[in-house]
């Protein structure tokens, strides 16, 4: 299973222009034999694919938050 759990923040320099941002990343996946990313393991009922999507939509949600608590926080130092 693919675990969405890092997000990278870049702080604006005061020296440099620019905006604050963040990007999320799958931070582990696996391939397979073709190279393709795989979000999941192999999925053979109805309810394991059900799981595995609540799983990854439950990662990014939580990435998502953990992103904009950095960014408002970023935003306040700004300032």
């Amino acid at each position: 299973m693919a675990t969405i759990n890092a997000v990278h923040i870049h702080i604006s320099d005061n020296n440099l222009t620019g905006q604050t941002y963040a990007i999320l990343h799958l931070s582990d996946y696996t391939t397979d034999c073709n190279g393709e990313i795989l979000l999941t393991l192999n999925l053979a009922t109805e309810d394991e694919v059900d799981l595995a999507v609540e799983q990854l939509i439950n990662e990014i949600q939580e990435a998502g938050k953990a992103a904009k608590r950095i960014l408002v926080k970023a935003k306040r130092s700004t300032r």
